[in-house]
């Protein structure tokens, strides 16, 4: 879910991001890290952006994941966040797949400049089966969704509601850098 809930004249854009997942680790791994990475290319100055973790929970219990103070090289900022996942414990009431099965829920609010580039992309790191999109905005935005090298498409979901897209992505898989994008640009 990505809320866009101002755009400055500047094309600083502000919003929050909440994603929910389930991560099921393979059968002969027993412990792995995931990692939600902001890399933003074509930024001048690299204290515009903010990135502010609401909330990072596993299993709905809030923790407290490791994050970096972010990197400004050739005018690409990348910053960090994560936390390491371990198989849980045997236990008769725990299948050997809910061993494995954790429910994943990020929330992030964020300001970022778009004035070289009024473009967003969002692409997977692993392997992602089934996506739901929703994107809200404001009156003052235009926002247009596109696809980022899949196979099969995102589709139209919930068509019925104003200055909100919603997409579904149910056919096939999403590969790595694979994903969707928004053209962000004032109305």
């Amino acid at each position: 879910t990505i809320n866009l809930e101002e755009i400055t004249d500047s094309y600083v854009v502000k919003y929050t991001q909440t994603t929910r997942r389930y991560v099921i680790l393979a059968d002969d791994v027993t412990e792995a890290t995931i990692v939600s990475k902001l890399t933003l290319d074509h930024i001048n100055d690299p204290a515009l952006i903010e990135n502010d973790i609401i909330y990072f929970k596993v299993d709905g219990v809030e923790i407290q994941p490791t994050t970096d103070d972010g990197s400004f090289e050739n005018n690409t900022v990348t910053k960090t966040c994560s936390v390491v996942l371990k198989e849980k414990e045997k236990s008769e009431d725990l299948s050997e797949e809910d061993r494995r099965t954790f429910f994943v829920e990020l929330k992030e609010k964020r300001s970022i400049p778009l004035e070289e580039d009024n473009t967003k992309l969002f692409r997977m790191t692993c392997i992602t089966k089934e996506m739901d999109v929703s994107v809200s905005y404001t009156e003052e935005m235009k926002v247009t969704f596109f696809n980022i090298g899949l196979v099969n498409k995102f589709e139209k979901n919930h068509v019925e509601h104003s200055r909100t897209i919603s997409r579904i992505h149910k056919k096939g898989i999403i590969l790595p850098h694979q994903g969707f994008g928004l053209s962000i640009r004032k109305a």
